[in-house]
């Protein structure tokens, strides 16, 4: 009788933990869900943010690219209206040369041709960043001719690039057209291009920024690398880690490499790290050809 009454004074103890306990994992579950989904909205305001940081270092792109062939072309038209009443003066003095006629025709033909270039020079620089801004802005899905949207962001970057031995080299064809949205992609092949603008290469050292893309089968591949000073393989499992940098302090905030992998996973892609020989860092990224991009 009493091993009895001990035996159900322990079942009854046993229930009693055993309804805490699933009371306890209840909890912890629910706290753990509002966490996760609490990480998620930041993920989102990362990717967010990181979209507007893109969208203002675009237009400081356009303030200094688009300034240099303006400040030619006005530079060029001042001295062009200069000779201009310079020729007229002698004529109203009735002193007018042939030869200073012939100079004057020559110096307009300079003149004009410098006006020319530059403005056209101009022209394209605003068509190209006019069409990152957009694609950066909008998030509609359509038909994106890769060569031409990394030639874009190449004209977004040729500011950096021009104070450094560094070559930007794009290999993608013309009849790569995938169909996705192109902010993100912009967004991709930007965390890229500046990871190794601030990672690969010190201020002086020569190098190269390749990308090239294809479709194989039902998925986009882009292969992206720098011939930088590359990784260790401690580093180069590390790279994805959030706030993980190797420049804290620097321009490295961490956050660039992992918003590009977040970005991957959520289009259903995935993409991969390995060393170039002899040094760099390549990145493969493979994307589905129908994207979500909900």
């Amino acid at each position: 009788m009493g091993h009895a009454i001990v035996r159900y004074k322990y079942l009854q103890e046993l229930k009693a933990i055993n309804e805490n306990l699933e009371s306890l994992v209840e909890e912890r579950s629910s706290q753990l869900k509002e966490q996760v989904q609490l990480l998620e909205k930041a993920q989102e305001d990362l990717v967010e943010s990181e979209k507007l940081a893109s969208l203002g270092g675009l237009v400081a792109g356009v303030s200094h690219e688009v300034n240099t062939p303006l400040g030619i072309g006005v530079t060029a038209a001042s001295h062009l209206v200069e000779e201009s009443r310079y020729i007229t003066k002698l004529y109203q003095e009735q002193t007018l040369k042939k030869s200073d006629l012939e100079g004057f025709f020559e110096y307009t033909l300079d003149s004009g041709k410098i006006l020319q270039d530059n403005l056209m020079r101009a022209s394209e620089l605003v068509k190209s960043f006019k069409q990152l801004a957009v694609d950066q802005s909008i998030d509609a899905t359509f038909d994106i001719n890769m060569k031409d949207l990394v030639d874009n962001i190449q004209n977004s970057f040729h500011h950096k690039f021009k104070k450094r031995p560094i070559t930007f080299v794009n290999h993608i064809g013309n009849d790569v057209i995938f169909r996705a949205c192109s902010s993100t992609l912009n967004q991709i092949l930007t965390n890229l291009v500046n990871n190794s603008l601030v990672h690969a290469f010190e201020e002086d050292t020569e190098g190269s920024v390749e990308i090239d893309a294809k479709l194989d089968d039902d998925k986009l591949h882009i292969c992206y690398f720098d011939t930088g000073v590359g990784v260790s393989d401690e580093i180069l499992s590390r790279l994805f880690e959030p706030f993980f940098t190797t420049k804290r302090g620097k321009g490295g905030t961490g956050l660039g490499m992992n918003i590009i992998y977040n970005i991957v996973k959520k289009l259903g892609g995935k993409i991969e790290l390995s060393h170039v020989s002899p040094s760099g860092l390549q990145v493969d990224i493979y994307l589905p050809t129908e994207v979500n991009n909900d």
